[in-house]
């Protein structure tokens, strides 16, 4: 099995709190698909800038978390303060 950081095994808990609505209307939110989200989230794939400033924007996860490489490194302890739902 493969070593998950602290932000993938929260990512996948976010996303096995939501019901099936609520990811529904993430991913409409979000402009693409539960399936797309599911990989994100439980597996940890990665997105785009412009998809990780969204998630940022709708979700407890920063973009730094999703990105570093991009955005550059969140502290530790910084997911999204308070995300837009």
């Amino acid at each position: 099995m493969t070593n998950r950081t602290p932000t993938q095994k929260l990512m996948n808990s976010y996303w096995a709190s939501l019901t099936k609505a609520e990811k529904a209307q993430l991913a409409e939110g979000l402009d693409t698909s539960v399936g797309y989200l599911r990989q994100v989230f439980k597996y940890g794939k990665q997105v785009g800038p412009q998809l990780a400033r969204a998630i940022g924007d709708q979700t407890p996860f920063a973009k730094e978390r999703l990105r570093p490489d991009v955005f550059g490194a969140a502290p530790d302890h910084q997911l999204n303060p308070s995300p837009k739902n």
